[in-house]
């Protein structure tokens, strides 16, 4: 979505988005490649810092030709992780629930040069988390001088 004031039309988008709403697979690497289009793209302001926020279940499963496959969507993921770093993209995963591969989204924070976050428990203890670690990520916003 666009920058925008509307918080009720960003509300709903994400609703559209919530999980389950395509399929009940994963797509990490390619969630990740949509991100560095975008931070990368046209419509990215090339002196902004390119920070991805990457909120997760943990568990990518879809491959580079978009087949289902545990191990390929996790060499998927990683390779687009490596691309994202390579073009000064910082990413930081946040996963969710107990069944998140956190070695893997470690791994993928570590390759972007971010952090890897986690929240679980019962929906009211992971969102107090997830509140909390957006709080965290919200004051680390970089701040650097530009003309």
């Amino acid at each position: 979505h666009d920058l925008t004031d509307n918080y009720a039309a960003i509300a709903e988008r994400l609703k559209e988005l919530q999980a389950g709403h395509y399929d009940i697979c994963t797509n990490i690497g390619g969630g990740i490649d949509k991100a560095i289009k975008e931070l990368t793209g046209s419509r990215a302001r090339a002196s902004a810092a390119k920070v991805m926020l990457l909120l997760t279940d943990g568990n990518p499963n879809i491959d580079q030709s978009g087949g289902y496959s545990t191990s390929g969507g996790k060499n998927y993921a990683k390779d687009m992780a490596a691309i994202a770093a390579s073009k000064g993209i910082q990413i930081y995963c946040i996963t969710v629930g107990t069944a998140a591969d956190r070695d893997l989204m470690q791994e993928i924070a570590e390759t972007g040069g971010g952090e890897e976050f986690h929240a679980s428990g019962s929906i009211e203890q992971y969102s107090t988390e997830l509140k909390e670690i957006f709080g965290e990520l919200g004051s680390r916003r970089p701040v650097r001088l530009i003309e």
